[in-house]
């Protein structure tokens, strides 16, 4: 059991979440690792990788968008990236696709339309997530939960970040009525009093735990582009947490 219940969640998406895009297929991908420990031990993996990389590549920064999937050795590279995550300890992998082409409820022109989409398709997969360990009994719904939340920077402002906040705390801690279907959802955490939610956005340049999220979306979206099924499930893992919307 883990005593302070310590969660941190790596994101970055990867695609246009735009009917007029040319990819169908938007999503979220990245990590939640349970406790401060698990988490430096993590990251100081894929960091030892990435410098080893850079050197290789003389890049300042490695980014999937860089790595040439038709070539051998690149994606070898990438996937070495995204080993070192999924193996780690109190490790899970985190994606959520979205087929564009279903999103009749998104204002594609408006971007506080799409801000808020995407505030409610993370929301669900943290959601999810924490369901997950909840049920397999990495933390209690009852305890101290302290959550901390790194995304890629998307421009967002300040408003976007606090908004984010305001939907994943009402999600976890009040619960969710849905006034067009007459139901109501309710929450998974009860510790409101002593737990905190922190987001911020991120350069991935300056924050190495939003590129290892990085990696995985880049990758993952590959594979839905590619239509390849057998990619798309080497990424579902045991310790994966898988979410389709809409």
């Amino acid at each position: 059991m883990v005593n302070r219940q310590n969660l941190f969640f790596f994101l970055d998406d990867s695609g246009v979440l735009d009917n007029r895009a040319p990819s169908n297929y938007f999503c979220y991908a990245g990590y939640l690792i349970v406790g401060k420990d698990a988490k430096n031990s993590c990251i100081r993996k894929f960091c030892s990788i990435a410098s080893e990389l850079k050197q290789q590549y003389g890049v300042p920064e490695i980014k999937g968008s860089s790595l040439n999937k038709d070539y051998g050795k690149q994606i070898q590279d990438e996937l070495r990236l995204y080993k070192c995550m999924i193996k780690a300890a109190s490790c899970y992998s985190l994606i959520l696709e979205v087929d564009v082409r279903n999103l009749s409820r998104v204002d594609f022109t408006n971007k506080y339309s799409v801000m808020r989409y995407k505030n409610y398709a993370v929301k669900m997969l943290i959601k999810k997530a924490i369901e997950r360990i909840i049920e397999n009994g990495t933390i209690e719904s009852d305890g101290r939960t302290n959550i901390k939340v790194l995304i890629d920077e998307e421009h967002q402002a300040t408003n976007g970040i606090y908004n984010l906040k305001e939907t994943i705390t009402s999600e976890l801690y009040d619960g969710i009525s849905n006034w067009d279907y007459g139901s109501y959802h309710a929450p998974i955490l009860s510790n409101k009093e002593r737990s905190m939610i922190n987001v911020a956005y991120c350069d991935s340049c300056k924050a190495i735990p939003v590129q290892t999220a990085d990696i995985l979306a880049n990758l993952y979206h590959n594979a839905l582009d590619q239509d390849d099924k057998k990619a798309q499930h080497r990424y579902r893992t045991p310790n994966n947490v898988y979410l389709r919307l809409p």
